[in-house]
């Protein structure tokens, strides 16, 4: 859904005149904070990404992806193509280890907006990144497309208008009750992520 299509049903529902520009800028300022912090409260499945990151020979580091949040698993793939991971590296292992040493990466650890391997790689080397990824680019606009499920969406509006009610209006009741709109909807995200993205889990009654 566009970022004007969410602004235009948020100032519907909020009775907002829909001529008044400053108002208008206030709304899209608050989508904007809204979708900026939601991926902090949830697990959004509409947020999973596989990048890649390339590690130039002779070096251990490389930047992470524009937009990264968090990494769910990390990997390399063997000749063949299969997938072998990249474990985390402890505190220890990373006291322990040499990375101006020579070597095909174990593990990883990130500093930043740079992640780093404990071997320095002889020749450049492809490392996938299974993580989360802002939808938000740092030229937010209007025209711009949010990709999510309608309950991600309804979420990012509550949110939305929690902070347009708070900051802007200061109704503090409508401002609860957008809140408490957004923390079921954001309830009902992580439930929905445990569910499809965790074999075996089971939803207690």
């Amino acid at each position: 859904m566009l970022i004007s299509e969410i602004r235009d049903e948020i100032v519907e529902e909020c009775g907002i005149d829909s001529e008044d520009a400053g108002a208008l800028t206030k709304i899209v300022n608050v989508i904007k904070a809204a979708m900026r912090r939601l991926p902090k409260h949830t697990l959004m499945r509409t947020l999973l990404s596989t990048e890649s990151v390339s590690l130039t020979g002779g070096t251990n580091n490389a930047s992470l992806p524009t937009g990264f949040i968090k990494e769910r698993y990390i990997y390399r793939k063997s000749a063949d193509g299969k997938p072998i991971e990249i474990k985390r590296a402890s505190i220890s292992q990373r006291l322990q280890e040499n990375p101006t040493a020579p070597g095909t990466p174990s593990y990883y650890w990130i500093e930043g907006k740079t992640i780093y391997f404990e071997k320095t790689v002889v020749l450049t080397a492809t490392i996938y990144i299974d993580c989360f990824m802002s939808q938000v680019s740092a030229t937010f606009a209007i025209t711009d497309t949010f990709f999510g499920t309608d309950d991600e969406i309804e979420t990012v509006k509550d949110l939305a208008k929690y902070r347009y009610y708070k900051d802007y209006e200061e109704d503090m009741e409508k401002a609860r009750e957008s809140k408490s709109d957004a923390a079921a909807g954001i309830a009902k995200m992580n439930s929905d992520y445990m569910i499809h993205e965790l074999p075996g889990h089971v939803e207690e009654a």
